[in-house]
């Protein structure tokens, strides 16, 4: 990943497993989202989340497509901070 990218990372779990699919982005390609603002959802055998983009910024690709499965701290997306 260059320099200039924040990556978005499926968050370890405090019990252990942490596998989880995509469920859905909620932010575009190339779109603009501040920081904290709601990104993707993802779904494990326990429940839907919705985790938040870390930095202010553009949401520059896409490293896990909706229905890839995943797992703890895989990188799911990069933002290119503002």
């Amino acid at each position: 990943m260059p320099a200039d990218r924040v990556a978005v990372r499926l968050p370890r779990p405090r019990n252990g497993v942490g596998d989880a699919s995509v469920h859905g982005w909620l932010v575009a390609v190339e779109a603009r989202a501040k920081a904290r603002r709601l990104v993707v959802s993802v779904e494990s055998d326990k429940a839907t989340v919705e985790l938040e983009g870390p930095v202010t910024g553009s949401r520059v690709t896409t490293v896990a497509e909706a229905g890839v499965e995943i797992m703890a701290a895989d990188v799911l997306d990069e933002f290119a901070p503002e």
